[in-house]
């Protein structure tokens, strides 16, 4: 099952799911403010909602509600009314992103793994419909501000054609920076994979690098740029099935 929403929310907030999955789910979010990308994971998950936790780049809670995206992925009956779209792109900052395949309404797109020369970035969509969105990109704290260029991978999901032959992985786990992560089952060529991270409660800047067909390696860093050990992550793959 493939649940997704978007609301404005503060930090600390909880999320109810629409329908209860018969597990706990894999929950990936993003989330930005008045155009600037912010940090954004899930924590508290269990099979009937979640809890939000949020931060600027400089790794601060703010009172302020950020609009935050959220995918879950877990057990229960497939929904055949939705539709995927996947993209993994070097872009610059403020692309004017159009999907390969219009939804039928408004999706949910997820941009929480951005990266440059294998450094994560922050990333967010705005205006987004479902003809597309648009894309924007922030460093951390050391880096300071926007980022002109990323490879960032996106996963939109929505209301169109369900296509039998895409397959949707999902895992958690606790990681260290630049740790290789294998799929349970292999795709049958490189999916895209989005991540989110967390160290207790508190977001951390998190990508995927290098996925290939049989996994990838996670990058988790603070809002320092350093490297965290023992993150907890969550992620979401989606590709192509053999």
């Amino acid at each position: 099952m493939v649940q997704r929403g978007v609301a404005e929310y503060s930090n600390g907030a909880h999320v109810t799911f629409p329908t209860a999955f018969k597990g706990t789910p894999v929950v990936v979010a993003s989330a930005q403010l008045n155009l600037g990308a912010k940090s954004a994971c899930t924590f508290n998950i269990s099979s009937t909602g979640f809890d939000v936790a949020l931060t600027n780049l400089w790794g601060a809670v703010e009172t302020r509600s950020y609009w935050v995206q959220w995918i879950a992925v877990g057990s229960g009956a497939v929904d055949t009314s939705l539709a995927f779209v996947t993209n993994y792109v070097n872009v610059v900052n403020w692309t004017d992103a159009g999907f390969k395949t219009p939804f039928s309404g408004e999706p949910v797109v997820i941009v929480a793994s951005a990266q440059n020369s294998g450094i994560p970035q922050a990333a967010g969509t705005v205006d987004v419909t479902k003809t597309g969105f648009e894309l924007i990109l922030d460093g951390y704290q050391g880096k300071g501000g926007t980022m002109v260029q990323a490879w960032t991978s996106l996963i939109a999901v929505g209301p169109g054609a369900y296509d039998p032959k895409v397959l949707v992985q999902s895992g958690s786990g606790t990681y260290s920076h630049d740790t290789h992560i294998s799929f349970s089952k292999a795709f049958a060529s490189a999916p895209v994979v989005v991540v989110s991270a967390k160290y207790g409660n508190n977001p951390k800047i998190a990508s995927a690098l290098n996925a290939t067909a049989t996994g990838f390696n996670v990058l988790v860093i603070d809002h320092n740029g350093i490297g965290v050990s023992n993150a907890s992550v969550q992620w979401i793959a989606v590709g192509p099935a053999q």
